[in-house]
């Protein structure tokens, strides 16, 4: 008879109380997955910035701030905080503020197989999505570790989704705020492949592919990309050039199914 571990009785647990219909949760999405690899350090902060300022009728400000916070507990363990703010004004009016906040508890790459977990919290003004809040977790396969070279892994998981839209990004609609707000929560299936390329000692390719399927539609499912090429130009300063897109089948309200964004970014490591 097959043994299960101390850690994978704790991951069943998590998701018996997640679907026990006492439990509240509310959950946004996983749509980051962790581009750390081992970690020689006890702390590891990256810090990513970028902003232009243009005169025109008003003062037109356009920014982005990101932290990348990992903390290695006891024994083989990480915990990664990820935030992550753009927003762009126009005098005292708000274009565009977007951002989310995710916390991921994981293993520091010391098995093939292991849980991990995860919570997030999202938002997107110009779109209208006013909250995506999610809790989840995966079983993790590394497929392949080389440490400061390559990596490949998979992931497979369940994902708790709790969502609130307005109509601000539908085109069709002149004015948003003739319609009440719609909130949808769901199950979906996560499923994931993140692989890492050191091109050279100072550049790096990291790339995350999300299928993410409700479990009541799973020919619809939200697909994510999230890609990034990172130029170390000194020992606490680099640079990266991040590609982000999503395609959902199966929008909450009626906006474009295929988005993204491609930003260029100053990255100060701690």
């Amino acid at each position: 008879m097959m043994r299960i571990n101390s850690e994978l009785k704790i991951f069943f647990l998590f998701w018996l109380l997640i679907l026990s219909p006492t439990a509240y949760c509310q959950v946004v999405d996983a749509d980051r997955a962790d581009d750390v690899d081992t970690l020689p350090k006890k702390i590891n902060c990256i810090i990513g910035l970028n902003g232009s300022a243009d005169k025109q009728k008003k003062n037109l400000i356009d920014g982005s701030a990101v932290i990348d916070l990992t903390y290695k507990l006891p024994k083989t363990h990480i915990l990664i905080f990820k935030g992550n703010s753009d927003f762009t004004t126009n005098g005292n009016e708000f274009l565009q503020n977007s951002g989310y906040l995710h916390l991921r508890l994981r293993d520091d790459d010391t098995r093939k197989l292991s849980p991990e977990y995860f919570l997030q919290y999202q938002w997107n003004g110009l779109l209208g999505m006013k909250s995506r809040e999610l809790i989840g977790s995966n079983l993790r396969w590394m497929l392949l570790d080389q440490t400061i070279k390559n990596d490949l892994f998979l992931g497979l998981g369940v994902m708790y989704e709790s969502e609130i839209w307005n109509y601000k990004g539908v085109k069709s609609i002149p004015d948003y705020t003739l319609y009440n707000d719609t909130s949808v929560s769901k199950i979906r299936i996560n499923q994931y492949v993140k692989s890492a390329i050191a091109i050279n000692q100072n550049i790096d390719f990291v790339i995350t592919n999300f299928i993410q399927s409700d479990i009541k539609n799973i020919l619809k499912p939200r697909i994510s990309s999230n890609a990034a090429f990172n130029f170390k130009m000194m020992k606490h300063m680099g640079v990266s050039l991040n590609f982000e897109s999503m395609y959902d089948l199966n929008p909450v309200v009626p906006i474009d199914k295929f988005i993204y964004s491609i930003k260029l970014q100053l990255n100060i490591v701690i």
